[in-house]
């Protein structure tokens, strides 16, 4: 079976039995008809795997990978700001976030693509860890950060999943995701999108700079259930698990600028249950 289904059930139960509920308070989210999203979450969900354990993907459930892999590629890769560049890259589930102008601000990808004057030259914050990677991997403050407090305002939705902290041990590349708020049926629950995305992304890294995959912790600071996914919860903790698929990267690819969403396969996924039309928190 899965690990990846194991820890995420065991998320799904610790907001069941131990989750905090924000129903007293005066909440932002909210669903597409203006209604209040309230819901149960827990506080600081820390999970590490490594390559032992297969690759984090939940099989209860199907999960958009091929859309997870587009959306990192995008972000990353193309620097993706405006819905015109996500749906380019085939990604279409940003609608919501979307200023009257088509973009979504200074949040996410525009932080990314931004060049800063740093020690080793001007060049963009990922940029700069692929450059350590190669040149200095015991550097530690190999970071990338999206989550620019100065250009708060101008953000649509501030980044959730924002800092990605790399780390070399010995022939391998550990990565550590850290997201300030996580959507556990949705994306963030441990094997979803967010972590199956991050997962491809470490795998990518690791390949262009000389390294196995290592480490992969995925850190939520809230990780929460809203009210209206309650109803999917019995369903997925009862669930069947499958082996978790195996992870094929092009072996080709020398360069993190020429990968393509062809470049990335998962082989032999199987999974339970298909949950589709869930509805987004706004």
């Amino acid at each position: 079976m899965s690990k990846a289904d194991i820890i995420f059930k065991q998320q799904l139960t610790d907001i069941l039995f131990n989750g905090v509920s924000d129903e007293e308070h005066n909440i932002r989210p909210t669903w597409e008809n203006g209604s209040k999203a309230h819901s149960k979450y827990i506080t600081h969900s820390i999970v590490t795997v490594d390559p032992k354990d297969g690759v984090p993907i939940q099989t209860v459930r199907k999960i958009a990978w091929k859309s997870g892999l587009r959306e990192i590629l995008a972000i990353y890769q193309k620097k993706a700001t405006t819905r015109k560049e996500f749906e380019d890259a085939g990604v279409f589930w940003w609608e919501p976030w979307f200023d009257k102008n088509g973009t979504l601000g200074k949040s996410y990808a525009y932080q990314l693509k931004k060049e800063i004057e740093f020690p080793e030259g001007r060049m963009t914050q990922f940029d700069r860890v692929l450059y350590l990677l190669k040149n200095r991997p015991m550097d530690r403050r190999m970071i990338t950060n999206m989550f620019n407090l100065e250009e708060l305002n101008d953000m649509t939705l501030p980044p959730c999943a924002f800092m990605t902290m790399w780390s070399v041990r010995g022939e391998y590349l550990d990565l550590m995701l850290i997201q300030r708020s996580g959507d556990s049926i949705a994306a963030a629950g441990f094997g979803g999108v967010n972590t199956i995305q991050y997962y491809f992304l470490l795998a990518m890294v690791a390949q262009v700079t000389g390294y196995k995959i290592g480490k992969f912790t995925h850190v939520v600071n809230n990780l929460h259930i809203y009210d209206k996914h309650f109803k999917y919860v019995d369903d997925l903790l009862s669930a069947e698990e499958y082996e978790p698929p195996k992870l094929w990267v092009n072996p080709e690819i020398t360069n993190f600028y020429d990968f393509t969403d062809e470049d990335i396969k998962l082989i032999d996924y199987k999974y339970d249950k298909r949950i589709e039309d869930i509805p987004i928190a706004i």
